[in-house]
């Protein structure tokens, strides 16, 4: 809650003016909302108090239809729809991710099963095992043997 403030709050109907100001697009109510950007649990968990606030006033009818608290109930109802159907979507771009990075590495074990195939057909030194993406063995470098440093301490 707002400060304190139990059931209606000047606070929360002051915010909830400016909120209808800055969805209507007024300057009045300050700059029109980003409405690509998500808003926050914490914006809507204070929205939900103040709709809650206002369905426990008697008597109260908005002047602009838009803004009945049936018209928000509404509203609220579809944001509910709207995230069911983007975790739905979201879960079904997970599942459909998986089965590429499946099938990816389904590809790629075969394609490494080919190259041992050629290998083992044609040999390690031949051409056609470098033209899969192997290295011939006569071209590797030797391994050459590092030396130690010698220290500088005199024999005595």
């Amino acid at each position: 809650m707002y400060g304190g403030c139990a059931g209606v709050c000047p606070a929360r109907l002051f915010a909830l003016y400016n909120l209808t100001r800055a969805l209507a697009g007024t300057k009045r109510g300050g700059t029109k909302m980003a409405e690509k950007q998500r808003l926050s649990p914490r914006l809507i968990k204070d929205d939900d108090e103040v709709v809650a606030s206002v369905a426990a006033m008697t008597g109260f009818k908005a002047a602009n239809a838009a803004f009945s608290l049936e018209s928000v109930r509404t509203a609220r109802m579809a944001v509910g729809e709207r995230r069911d159907n983007e975790a739905q979507k979201k879960d079904a771009a997970d599942a459909a991710r998986d089965d590429a990075v499946t099938a990816e590495f389904a590809y790629h074990v075969k394609v490494q099963g080919l190259k041992d195939q050629v290998i083992a057909q044609v040999g390690k030194e031949s051409n056609e095992a470098q033209a899969v993406g192997r290295k011939k063995p006569s071209e590797r470098k030797s391994p050459t043997r590092r030396t130690a440093p010698r220290s500088e301490t005199p024999k005595a």
